[in-house]
């Protein structure tokens, strides 16, 4: 298995490679709550990175 390429936890998304930057825009507080409780899940899971960036 390539070591650069890594689960996402977000399925239209899939597996995605190192580095990639996401951007996601909601519509409700629960709409953003369901995407990062999957996103956070599945990278931490797999010892990767999270950062998350909001203005």
């Amino acid at each position: 298995m390539n070591q650069n390429i890594s689960k996402s936890g977000i399925d239209i998304i899939g597996d995605v490679p190192w580095g990639i930057q996401l951007c996601q825009f909601d519509q409700s507080k629960e709409d953003l709550l369901d995407i990062l409780v999957l996103y956070f899940k599945a990278r931490l899971e797999n010892n990767k990175f999270c950062m998350w960036v909001t203005s």
